[in-house]
């Protein structure tokens, strides 16, 4: 009778483990509401706690793309960083380059509170002023990396785990960030709370992000150029874990750590501008080519459509947001421009009428990255997320947002883009690159704001409106170069 007794009381003791903050076996999904909330709560109660405090530390917010190439990595069970890390442009389709961390650990103890507890620990091992580490830190220097806003997490059961010996029924946790942290510089800038939020809203001691973006590459992660370096994680075995960092962790409970380097960058009207860096996606990419898609492959169509279909997701709404069409000669000058393989902008843009026969002046974005994984939505996407940092209501950018303002541009109403293999660009340390240029007619980025609000096409004056977009079919023809020639020849001669 005692030993059964004992048994039944082992049993519970078991039955009460496993039940440690989620039903094990199944661990939670990706989309599991309350593994999210743990997630982003954990990460952002660990941030504000840093010491020395933090004046620019930003709140972080869940991100599906992110989610869905740490599920694909954590599904590998390997204790080791995503083998894509080192391939340029595989991890998401806003990020050039995206951070890791992982923790590993037996099933029935894993909690996401636990993971964020062991990476947020190497603190001890971090000196801030002299932005030194006596052991590993770099779990920890991702979680507060105060620039990393956006993360996405995933943990898979894994009967056993590669190089992870002994260890059985095992929780393998994966978090990517965007962008990526651990430069060699200091994590955050010390200060007093929210002092250098510039216009973000204080909450928390976090500078507030709240705007939610919808674009396609939010259902169909894609990627960006990246580079990572990996290290070897330490095991822990007092509990069953390990946990590591590249921004990506593997193992028991342990982390694994690595450093990203520059990816794809970006360049808008009146400055040049470098995006932040993102970490290659599980899913599979287009392979590297050296050579770039041109207009009578889909390149006119994809940029037209991609361009209208954000202009029609502008919050708030735009009641005079005219409908883009594509233009000729607008293309040739980008790809004039493209054609020099420089990051830095047309400097014939300010000579009024150099760039085009029409247009007194134009407008331009450029995004450049590995030719592996460019699309035009890529590089659109990362323009048109350049709204986190843009407030309507006094316009102004708390950051980088002149990309994004042109793309919503309501007066601009042409586009010519073009797209150019470069093994090397002026300028940016990246190697065959696709180097695509968009120049605009006529050009955004006045002092003034991109549109006006209001319902739909309500100040389209005789316009038609079609899908929220002022359209005029004179005004949308695509004007054929040669005949435009003619009409000037006439005209002079």
């Amino acid at each position: 009778m005692k030993i059964t007794f004992f048994f039944a009381a082992l049993f519970l003791l078991d039955f009460f483990t496993f039940f440690h903050a989620y039903l094990q076996y199944p661990l939670p999904d990706i989309e599991d509401a309350k593994f999210i909330e743990d997630c982003v709560r954990a990460h952002n109660t660990f941030r504000s706690k840093v010491n020395p405090q933090a004046s620019n530390m930003l709140r972080m917010s869940w991100d599906a793309a992110l989610a869905k190439t740490a599920k694909a990595w954590a599904k590998k069970c390997k204790f080791d960083h995503n083998t894509c890390l080192k391939i340029p442009g595989k991890m998401h389709p806003t990020f050039p380059f995206v951070g890791e961390n992982i923790w590993t650990g037996t099933a029935h103890i894993f909690s996401v509170d636990a993971a964020l507890k062991s990476w947020f620990n190497e603190v001890s091992s971090y000196d801030f002023s002299t932005n030194t580490c006596t052991n590993k830190c770099g779990h920890y220097t991702q979680v507060i990396w105060a620039e990393s806003y956006k993360v996405g997490c995933a943990v898979h059961f894994c009967n056993t785990v590669e190089n992870f010996p002994g260890l059985f029924k095992a929780a393998h946790f994966v978090c990517n960030y965007g962008p990526a942290g651990n430069y060699p510089r200091k994590p955050y800038k010390e200060g007093q709370p929210c002092s250098r939020c510039r216009n973000e809203k204080c909450v928390d001691k976090l500078c507030g992000k709240t705007k939610v973006i919808k674009t396609d590459s939010d259902t169909a992660p894609s990627g960006v150029p990246l580079r990572c370096v990996v290290q070897r994680a330490s095991k822990s075995s007092s509990t069953g874990s390990r946990v590591s960092n590249s921004t990506l962790d593997s193992g028991g409970a342990r982390p694994i750590r690595a450093r990203s380097s520059r990816g794809p960058h970006s360049a808008g009207l009146g400055r040049e501008q470098r995006r932040h860096r993102a970490r290659p996606a599980a899913p599979a990419v287009r392979a590297a080519t050296p050579s770039c898609p041109q207009a009578d492959e889909g390149l006119t169509e994809d940029c037209v459509q991609t361009h209208n279909t954000l202009r029609t997701r502008v919050d708030p709404p735009a009641s005079n947001m005219r409908y883009m069409t594509w233009d000729p000669d607008l293309a040739k000058t980008a790809k004039a421009w493209a054609k020099k393989c420089i990051f830095k902008h047309n400097i014939h843009l300010k000579e009024r009428g150099k760039v085009h026969p029409r247009f007194s002046s134009a407008g331009e974005n450029i995004w450049t990255g590995s030719v592996s994984v460019f699309t035009v939505k890529t590089a659109l996407a990362s323009w048109f997320h350049e709204v986190e940092h843009y407030d309507y209501d006094t316009n102004k950018c708390s950051r980088l947002c002149g990309h994004y303002t042109q793309v919503v541009w309501a007066t601009s109403y042409k586009v010519g883009c073009a797209v150019h293999f470069c093994p090397q660009v002026a300028h940016i340390s990246i190697r065959n690159a696709a180097h695509f240029v968009c120049n605009y007619g006529p050009p955004g980025n006045y002092p003034v704001r991109p549109y006006k609000t209001g319902d739909a096409c309500s100040e389209c004056g005789g316009d038609q409106c079609a899908n929220k977009l002022c359209r005029d079919a004179e005004r949308d023809k695509v004007i054929d170069p040669a005949i435009m020639f003619l009409t000037l020849e006439k005209l002079l001669f």
